[in-house]
C-alpha cells in the first residue's frame, strides 16, 4: 500500500466536539489528507455515544470511562472534559496511551486559547491562530 506521510508523528486526525456533540474543530495531520467528511463525523459521534453508553451499562461500578480502542489500522483516543467537550485523536495503532496528551491539550491549549477567549462563542467553531499554533506544537511533540 501507499505510505502516508504525517506531520504529527503518528497522529492521523484530531477532532473536538462541543457538549452538544457538534464538531467545533478538525485537523488532519496526514500529508495531503482529506477534509472533514460529514459522514465520517456522524459515524464518529455515533460510535462515541454508543461506546460510552455500552461501557456505562456493563461496568460493575457504573463509573467506568472510555479512553481508547484500537483496530489493525488506527487507534482512537478519547477524552471528555467535565463540561462535556470531547477530544478525539486518531493515531497509528502502535501509539501508546494518549490520555496525558489529551489532558494537556485540554488544560494547556483549549482552556487558555478557547474557553477563556472572550471572542470565542461557547459551542461555536474554533477559529484561533494561537490555539492552532499551540495545538500543532503539542501534537508534533508526541512520539
Amino acid at each position: 500500500g501507499e505510505t502516508r506521510r504525517m506531520s504529527g508523528r503518528g497522529v492521523f486526525t484530531f477532532r473536538i466536539l462541543s457538549d452538544r456533540n457538534e464538531c467545533i474543530y478538525y485537523k488532519n495531520y496526514v500529508e495531503n489528507g482529506e477534509e472533514d467528511d460529514p459522514h465520517k463525523r456522524e459515524l464518529t459521534v455515533g460510535l462515541m455515544l454508543g461506546l460510552k453508553s455500552f461501557i456505562s451499562k456493563i461496568s460493575p461500578n457504573n463509573c467506568e470511562t472510555f479512553k481508547w480502542y484500537s483496530t489493525s489500522t488506527y487507534k482512537l483516543h478519547y477524552f471528555e472534559s467535565a463540561s462535556g467537550v470531547k477530544f478525539i485523536m486518531l493515531t497509528e495503532p502502535s501509539m501508546g496511551p494518549m490520555q496525558d496528551h489529551l489532558d494537556q491539550i485540554f488544560s494547556a491549549v483549549y482552556v487558555p486559547y478557547v474557553q477563556k477567549n472572550p471572542l470565542h462563542i461557547p459551542g461555536g467553531t474554533i477559529n484561533s491562530n494561537l490555539f492552532e499554533y499551540h495545538l500543532d506544537r503539542l501534537i508534533k511533540s508526541i512520539h
